[in-house]
């Protein structure tokens, strides 16, 4: 008897060891929704990052460039901020997500866009600062920065909101919050 009894219980053991892994697989599969999700948060994700790369790289250039050379910056980064907001509304809200969904997703890619924008004119303010060495210009620029950054903030929150509410395990938005972090101070 008590040779069956461990039996079973080894038997139940190896049991356990070959289903729990098996669910913990079932659970982390996509269904069609998620794949699709995350298909869409990829192309904001990179969109995000390479955005803030602008930032850092002319964080780095400040004090490393003449102010001429400082303000054709100051504008060209204005530019790429105009050509992704531009991309960013391009890319479309799968219509395959659900309505309340699509919505978040819309309400996101509306803030990243004014985020953007915000982005974009604050550079503006800054190659117009640099010309002119106007403390309102320059206080223009840092409202319209940390407007921006707020807006971006805002929508980076919303898309991980509805990563949680589609129970997607893990995203992209670590790489983002890293590529962000940073521009939050």
């Amino acid at each position: 008897m008590v040779y069956i009894k461990k039996y079973v219980v080894i038997l139940l053991s190896c049991l356990l060891s070959v289903i729990f892994p098996l669910t913990i697989l079932a659970k982390t599969e996509m269904n069609a929704e998620q794949r699709t999700f995350l298909s869409f948060e990829s192309k904001i994700s990179d969109l995000i990052i390479t955005s803030m790369e602008l930032l850092d790289n002319m964080e780095k250039m400040n004090g490393k460039l003449s102010e001429e050379e400082l303000y054709n910056l100051a504008l060209n980064v204005r530019e790429e901020f105009a050509t992704r907001s531009k991309v960013l509304s391009q890319i479309k809200v799968p219509e395959e997500l659900q309505n309340n969904i699509q919505s978040s997703l819309e309400t996101v890619k509306k803030d990243l866009s004014i985020g953007l924008t915000e982005l974009e004119e604050s550079m503006l303010c800054f190659a117009k600062y640099l010309a002119g060495r106007d403390q309102i210009v320059y206080d223009e620029y840092i409202q319209r920065k940390n407007t921006g950054f707020r807006y971006i903030n805002g929508g980076l929150t919303s898309l991980s909101t509805v990563a949680l509410q589609l129970n997607i395990p893990t995203s992209k938005s670590g790489s983002i919050k890293k590529a962000w972090k940073k521009h939050l101070k």
